[in-house]
């Protein structure tokens, strides 16, 4: 017999079920990767042992298909204090510059072409206690439209 499922089981499945990566935070204006947004994107299977400064964070990436948004899981245990503070304050994950997707990365997420990015703004941070979640807008290179982001995944 099966254990019971409830509506968070299944959340929590379905953001396990995502594509695992490392993400760098901060600016990839800037070589340090000082202040805001996403720096690095890399795909778990391509991480050298200790490749990764004090500002990286496991997460789970996957497509929202109703809405064309990216959506990025990050493992509470992963935040210390003062990447919470600075990076998922209260009023939300700010990306100041655009953050363009690897191609790897889109292939994996079953997107329909090559280059992708991330928008700039600041997107509301949902924390749950298991994961701190947030809906990105990914914008094609391409110009191509949002209806065909949500036929991509």
């Amino acid at each position: 017999m099966h254990p019971p499922t409830t509506p968070y089981l299944t959340y929590l499945r379905a953001c396990r079920s995502g594509l695992r990566v490392m993400i760098r935070l901060g600016s990839p204006d800037h070589e340090d990767c000082r202040y805001l947004g996403i720096c690095e994107m890399v795909a778990e299977d391509r991480l050298t042992p200790g490749g990764c400064p004090s500002t990286c964070v496991p997460a789970y990436l996957r497509m929202d298909v109703p809405t064309g948004r990216l959506l990025l899981h990050v493992d509470d245990r992963a935040i210390t204090p003062a990447i919470r503070k600075l990076h998922f304050p209260p009023p939300g994950f700010t990306v100041l510059r655009p953050y363009f997707l690897p191609t790897r990365i889109g292939d994996q997420l079953g997107l329909p072409e090559p280059d992708y990015r991330i928008a700039t703004g600041t997107y509301p941070v949902l924390d749950d206690g298991t994961f701190t979640t947030l809906s990105l807008r990914l914008v094609s290179a391409g110009a191509r439209t949002r209806s065909r982001l949500r036929t991509a995944a």
